[in-house]
């Protein structure tokens, strides 16, 4: 080549490498500078290194601290600190290095306080934050995100001490391959975490929180404290050391979720009835035990709440029954494994105790309805040359097939107003009776008052006549709830009301004085009612039940056929047969709170629609003016298909 060629080509290819020098500078960007040590970083950087003491830093929300270089983290922390603040973010960004690093391997350390409210991860490989042998952190507070790389946990104490550790609200603690949180040991010391507060996430691809132990050295949790959410593949908290307390809120339809050695004691808190704390255990092989508890604190009622343990033997609980507050608790195994907390007394067995208060109540009102009915009856028989008469009664009934019965006396008079029409009054008063086994008791003292009148156009023979009739019964009751197991024997007072109403048309056929036969038709209304009651607090008695008012209304036709025949001129034998037709019944529900997850039971009213009824008896006459009677009453009754019988001796004297 000539010179002056040689001379061009060079001068070309000094322009081409100062283009290029140009063209890069404008394209690239510079690289973050190293932070300056032992200092709070204003803007972006890389490898902050906190080695005197007393820096105190504070990373700003604005910043990132990168790590730039292999296995050292983006901060690192090896001289004792008052604090250390994190608003920024903190990048683990090369091979083996963690967002944040506190520990030395050339003495023992101390921070005082570490929050985050920004976000720390680590690199791929590596943890988000590394509290290493020898170091301690008085209180670590997150607010922000502290996430491990894909293979490494959010947070690792290796055999280092952090005295609490608070996760609120807004702060996740996660790994998408370990534990959210790893308590371990590093080859002989221990980690040991004095309290975990968790009101936020804390959430791993094996477990939440991993207490692990290596060589045989346990490392250790004093208290976790969980009422936000801990979760993990394998489980919420996995436990190969030794953990004293967990205080748990977590609930919903698994809870928190164990594997491992139960800790000493767990402690449920109770947010309301339908938020409260729930333990389920994975590992079935276990012959650990813990001391179950209620959180102090807890909110409390009365009633039973599900689910509170599953996966536990009994050998695994401590105590089963216990205290709190003025309440008694106790852990029921309702099903397997599954154990519900009772607290004062249990919603199921209280349910129970209801069910069979309301069948007693049922057959009190079978017999009170029927004692109205019956007084609907109620006569006094004048003779035509007779303008009046009075009556007196003894009787007793009794509920067939249940223990309920009632004793009582009845009064009638009744006068002759004209030739056609009678008017009669009636008082029947009760001594009292008993129903099933002593729990609900009529407690005496109760009458029942009627009043009839009756037209028949003649005076003397039979024929045709209307008869409307009126009853009213108010009867005390005692009410005392069957203890059936966790449940109270609750009391209280209350009354029973029971009015009548009935028309009725008869036609009596007379056939030569030795017989009659009187068919007769009608209708008639029936109304009972509860009122509302209270039961009393006692000693036995930590929740008292309230109970709503009840009223049943009931409409039927009736008809029928009564017979009279002379057995001789002395004596007479009376019987009758009816059917009733229901024409309206009300639900009736007996509904009582105090008790959580209480639900009301329908009294059942007959569901055969019609119903029969007889009587069978006798008379003597002793004289022209006074006769004695004894009768028998049968009846199917509304109430729960309930029968009736009543016996009924009668002394009657017209004037």
């Amino acid at each position: 080549m000539q010179g002056w060629q040689r001379c061009r080509w060079m001068r070309i290819h000094r322009l081409c490498l100062l283009a290029l020098a140009l063209v890069t500078a404008v394209s690239l960007p510079s690289a973050a500078a190293d932070c300056t040590a032992n200092a709070s970083p204003t803007s972006d950087c890389t490898n902050l290194s906190l080695a005197q003491q007393y820096i105190n830093a504070n990373v700003g929300a604005a910043v990132t601290v990168k790590s730039r270089t292999t296995n050292v983290p983006a901060v690192q922390v090896t001289a004792d600190q008052a604090s250390f603040t994190n608003s920024g973010t903190l990048l683990g960004d090369s091979v083996g290095a963690q967002g944040l690093n506190i520990g030395s391997t050339a003495s023992a350390i101390t921070v005082g306080t570490v929050a985050n409210s920004g976000t720390i991860q680590g690199y791929s490989d590596s943890v988000g934050i590394l509290v290493k042998s020898g170091a301690t952190v008085t209180t670590m507070t997150n607010s922000g995100v502290v996430a491990g790389g894909a293979s490494n946990a959010g947070i690792k104490n290796l055999g280092s001490t952090i005295t609490t550790l608070t996760n609120n609200a807004s702060g996740t603690i996660s790994s998408s391959s370990q534990a959210g949180l790893y308590n371990a040991t590093d080859t002989t010391t221990p980690g040991t975490i004095g309290t975990v507060n968790n009101y936020g996430t804390i959430s791993g691809a094996t477990y939440g929180i991993n207490n692990a132990a290596a060589n045989g050295v346990l490392s250790t949790i004093g208290t976790v404290n969980n009422f936000g959410t801990i979760s993990g593949t394998t489980a919420g908290i996995g436990n190969g050391g030794a953990i004293d307390t967990i205080n748990n809120a977590q609930g919903g339809a698994s809870g928190l979720t164990y594997k491992g050695t139960l800790p000493t004691n767990y402690n449920i808190k109770i947010i309301s009835t339908s938020s409260y704390g729930k333990l389920s255990y994975l590992d079935a092989s276990t012959t650990s035990s813990t001391n179950f508890g209620i959180y102090t604190g807890s909110s409390v009622k009365v009633g039973t709440y599900s689910s509170v343990l599953s996966g536990l033997s009994a050998s695994n609980i401590s105590a089963l029954t216990g205290t709190y507050q003025t309440y008694a608790w106790y852990l029921n195994n309702r099903t397997g494994n599954i154990w519900d907390l009772i607290i004062g007394t249990s919603t199921e067995d209280t349910q129970t105790s209801l069910s069979t208060a309301a069948y007693a109540l049922s057959s009190v009102l079978a017999i009170k309805s029927a004692a109205v009915i019956n007084g609907l009856q109620y006569d006094c028989a004048i003779a035509p040359a007779q303008n009046a008469c009075v009556s007196v009664s003894g009787r007793h009934a009794q509920a067939i097939g249940r223990n309920a019965s009632d004793n009582g006396g009845a009064f009638v008079i009744a006068v002759r107003l004209s030739d056609s029409v009678r008017l009669g009054l009636n008082s029947d008063q009760s001594f009292g009776g008993r129903i099933g086994d002593g729990s609900l008791r009529l407690t005496g003292n109760d009458s029942l008052v009627g009043a009839f009148i009756d037209w028949k156009p003649q005076r003397s023979g039979g024929g045709f006549a209307v008869k409307l009739s009126a009853g009213y019964e108010k009867s005390p009751l005692s009410i005392t709830r069957a203890v059936t197991g966790y449940s109270e024997p609750g009391s209280g007072s209350t009354d029973l009301k029971t009015r009548g109403l009935q028309l009725t048309a008869r036609y009596a056929a007379d056939f030569g004085g030795w017989l009659q036969l009187t068919p007769y038709a009608g209708v008639r209304q029936l109304r009972q009612t509860v009122d509302a009651y209270q039961e009393s607090a006692a000693g036995s008695v930590s929740a008292p039940l309230s109970y709503s008012a009840l009223a049943a209304t009931s409409k039927v036709g009736l008809a029928g056929l009564e017979m009279d025949l002379a057995l001789d001129d002395m004596v007479h034998l009376v019987a009758s047969g009816g059917i009733e037709s229901n024409l309206y019944d009300s639900d009736v529900y007996y509904i009582a709170s105090g008790v959580t997850g209480l639900t009301p039971i329908q009294l059942s009213t007959s569901s055969t629609r019609r119903r029969a009824n007889a009587s069978l008896g006798f008379y003597v006459l002793l004289s022209p003016d006074s006769r004695l009677s004894l009768t028998g009453i049968y009846r199917e009754e509304a109430w729960d298909g309930l029968r009736t019988a009543r016996l009924l001796a009668t002394y009657t004297a017209g004037f």
